[in-house]
């Protein structure tokens, strides 16, 4: 007879065997185990992500934006599953994430939004 425990060291065993990547010795129902990482797509266009070159052509550079996020939600997240990437074709950011993480970057985003239209909203002092 196999007692509870050693059911749960065969599971991981199976699991890890088969490439299946058990992140945590848990059950697969506890609160610890790994979240699912999905990808999703941000619009980015109206926020400050615009450079001008040395030519005068102005060119999609999310970079700031993607050092600030990663720097504001759960910084130790980011890691090769986890991933911010520019998409210059429609000024957007590709971003692979947990989706308590997804949550956090779109409340960042929103806040960022809502910064930019309380500036340009309030009245500019004369010099």
């Amino acid at each position: 007879m196999i007692r509870s425990g050693a059911k749960l060291s065969m599971f991981v065993v199976i699991a890890v065997a088969a490439g299946g990547g058990v992140a945590t010795s848990e059950t697969p129902t506890s609160p610890q185990t790994r979240q699912e990482i999905t990808t999703r797509l941000y619009e980015a266009s109206d926020l400050p992500v615009w450079r001008q070159t040395g030519n005068g052509e102005v060119v999609f550079d999310a970079s700031l934006l993607v050092a600030h996020i990663q720097s504001t939600v759960s910084p130790k997240t980011w890691s090769e599953e986890c991933i911010i990437r520019e998409y210059e074709k429609n000024a957007s950011l590709i971003v692979s994430q947990t989706r308590d993480n997804h949550n956090r970057v779109a409340k960042l985003l929103d806040s960022l939004r809502q910064k930019a239209k309380e500036r340009t909203a309030s009245p500019q002092s004369s010099p």
